[in-house]
């Protein structure tokens, strides 16, 4: 021991026994001249094996996750205690967990390298960046030329980060992407939208234009703004869900204007999402930079029924003798009411199903989860970030120096095959994903799926009625009006501010449209003749009236005739006026009437 102390790794006995050797037996001769030991000691030591111990400590490898560590020690200790040593850190990381993420993100990066259309060099199979290629970055670390990705995940019960890549290769390029790189989240931000707008009241089911954004619509923003869909289509008036599971961009500013921008940057913040979150109505389509850290952290809102859980990495921190220097304090808030967190995260369960991240079970994946898409203006920056029962993960995919990945490279060519491997990996391990669990009563109502309303008989004829479960207290309330009546259907889709037939409300703003009702064309249709029954002309009318229903002129009913060679028109009964959803006793037939309404 006393030999080796000049320089323990070099003349380890384990590592280079010769040398410790010779160093141990110039030990020995020293003390052998100061009389400290007799020659037949001298003799038996210089004869003795070096005895090793057959247990080896662990080894330490360097990498993204111990990086992150190191950073949140220079936070939790002073200079003083990190200096002194001697410390027993205990770490959330899984290692298991840890090496899958390490070798899959440049695996599957190699993948996606290959597909046709990508238009950068690959990274080399032992790339070594040179001085031409390489950009210094923080504390040396390199910024490499090719195609780089980073992964975080985050234990939903616990806040707990199982695992952390900030890069293809540690050795290679030890910038950490997963904790120092700020990127453009892009449409990752909208579930935080639509949260903040269901907080203040907006119905998943309530319908919203995604029609082009008029000059001054949004509030704040500037008269000349108007942010196009990808697709460049309008799908017309559709529930508000609807436009988060197709990430609909006029749609998701439209949700965005109606909660305020002050409650939808309140939201991101108390979420995690970032710190300082612009106020510019853009923000709306995720127009700002965040970590991935940050949004796997944030997402677990959603996956915790609304609380959120502060992420961490290091549990406890012990000194030499045992004593706790630091305990992980486990803080959690409610960021929003669970039935707000679960209508978003049903959106965000469809997404995987029929919206951008359809191609989940294809990439490998096909267990209950939900999570969002994210690309950035040009294809700059790819994301899913996407969780299960009991874990979320982040996923980022782009360059270090911002340009376009590929001409069409979204967030589910590039990041989502990394996220569903992964992903498929922990659930084999202890990670299993199980069926999501709404902590309340739930209701079953049958909605039409194109308005998002109570469905009738009308939505049957047209086949758009599902069956849906939703929590206690937040079904819709109105019944469908896209197949009740045509003619005043046709007057609302033109001027969505005219109350609805069967509605006990009118649609709010996120409609989109300012059109006065009162400009209303007269409505036209196509007469239809039944077969074997002969219509005579219309008799004169004794006057119009107005709609109170629709705010339509109408024409007064003409005195009942029979028809010629048909069943005789029997006239109706009088009945008188009573309030609205009262019911009235039937009548003749057996019909139940009420008023305004048929059922």
């Amino acid at each position: 021991l006393a030999g080796m102390i000049r320089s323990p790794n070099r003349l380890s006995p384990a590592a280079a026994p010769e040398a410790a050797k010779e160093q141990r037996d110039s030990v020995l001769s020293a003390m052998l001249a100061l009389t400290m030991i007799s020659p037949g000691e001298d003799r038996a030591a210089r004869l003795a094996e070096i005895p090793l111990t057959k247990r080896r400590l662990p080894e330490i490898r360097q990498d993204y996750a111990m990086d992150g560590i190191r950073r949140e020690l220079e936070i939790l200790l002073s200079p003083e205690q990190l200096r002194m040593g001697g410390l027993r850190i205990y770490t959330t990381v899984d290692p298991r967990l840890q090496a899958i993420a390490i070798d899959l993100m440049d695996s599957k990066l190699r993948e996606l390298e290959q597909l046709k259309g990508f238009p950068h060099d690959p990274r080399p199979e032992a790339s070594k960046p040179g001085e031409d290629d390489a950009k210094p970055a923080e504390e040396g670390a390199v910024h490499s030329p090719y195609l780089q990705g980073a992964l975080v995940a985050v234990e939903n019960s616990t806040g707990a980060i199982r695992a952390i890549v900030g890069g293809r290769d540690f050795e290679e390029s030890p910038y950490n992407r997963a904790i120092l790189a700020q990127r453009q989240i892009g449409s990752t931000f909208k579930p935080f939208v639509y949260a903040a707008a269901f907080e203040r009241g907006l119905s998943p089911f309530q319908p919203v234009s995604d029609g082009e954004i008029q000059p001054g619509e949004i509030r704040d923003a500037p008269e000349s703004w108007s942010p196009k869909n990808s697709d460049r289509e309008d799908a017309g008036l559709q529930p508000a869900s609807w436009g988060l599971v197709k990430s609909r961009n006029t749609m998701s500013a439209r949700v965005g204007n109606w909660a305020g921008l002050e409650k939808v940057r309140a939201l991101g913040r108390a979420c995690g999402v970032a710190s300082e979150i612009p106020a510019y109505p853009s923000i709306y389509l995720g127009a700002f930079e965040s970590s991935v850290m940050n949004l796997a952290s944030a997402y677990t809102v959603f996956a915790n029924h609304g609380l959120r859980r502060q992420s961490y990495l290091i549990e406890k921190i012990e000194d030499r003798e045992g004593h706790d220097l630091y305990k992980a304090a486990h803080v959690e808030r409610a960021c929003m009411r669970p039935e707000s967190a679960w209508a978003v995260h049903q959106a965000l369960v469809e997404v995987t199903r029929s919206g951008t991240a359809a191609q989940m079970k294809k990439d490998g994946f096909d267990q209950p989860a939900a999570g969002k898409t994210g690309t950035t203006d040009d294809f700059k920056d790819a994301w899913f970030v996407g969780y299960t029962s009991d874990l979320t993960c982040a996923v980022w995919v782009g360059f270090d120096k911002p340009q376009t990945i590929m001409k069409k490279g979204y967030g589910s060519t590039f990041a989502l095959p990394v996220w569903a491997a992964f992903m498929g990996k922990a659930s084999e391990r202890e990670y299993q994903a199980a069926e999501f669990r709404f902590p309340g009563r739930m209701d079953e109502v049958t909605v039409c799926t194109e308005s998002g309303l109570l469905a009738h008989s009308g939505c049957q004829a047209a086949d758009t009625v599902r069956k849906i479960e939703v929590p206690s207290g937040t079904a819709p309330r109105s019944s469908c009006n896209l197949h009740n009546d045509p003619i005043a259907m046709n007057n609302y889709q033109t001027y969505p501010g005219t109350p609805l037939p069967g509605s006990s409300t009118t649609a709010p703003p996120v409609a989109g449209y300012r059109s006065s009702p009162a400009a209303a064309p007269a409505p036209t249709g196509r007469s239809i003749t039944p077969e074997g029954v002969e219509v005579r002309a219309a008799q004169p009318v004794s006057g119009t009236g107005i709609d109170p229903e629709t705010s339509v002129p109408r024409a007064e009913a003409a005195p009942a005739s029979d028809l010629r060679d048909a069943m005789p028109v029997r006239r109706a009964v009088p009945v008188e006026s009573v309030p609205r959803g009262v019911r009235v006793q039937p009548r003749e037939g057996g019909m139940t009437i009420y008023q305004g309404e048929v059922r």
